[in-house]
């Protein structure tokens, strides 16, 4: 029940907000012409292509380092001489001072 009055109030204070607004669409009193409206492809590119332009540019951005960087795989070989990183199979057990 709490759900039906809910959505009742919410429809009612919706309709008496727009009302208003849609009597008065029309009625020019201030002087404002609107222009000429715009075609559908023109509508499309900018809100359609112009986003997804934007996204490529910043996923292109964001992933281009990663392309161009080794595999990490070979900086495993790039570890420092540190018994912390010397491997317990290794021919290497101690470091000679």
């Amino acid at each position: 029940m709490k759900k039906i009055r809910g959505l009742s109030v919410f429809l009612v204070s919706t309709l008496l907000w727009s009302i208003p607004n849609l009597a008065f669409a029309l009625y020019r009193d201030d002087g404002d012409e609107p222009g000429v409206p715009l075609p559908g492809a023109t509508l499309v590119l900018i809100f359609v292509g112009i986003p997804i332009l934007v996204a490529a540019i910043t996923s292109i951005l964001v992933l281009a380092p990663k392309w161009f960087r080794k595999n990490s795989r070979e900086f495993a070989n790039l570890a420092p001489k540190d018994p912390l990183f010397i491997e317990e199979n290794s021919s290497r057990k101690e470091i000679s001072g």
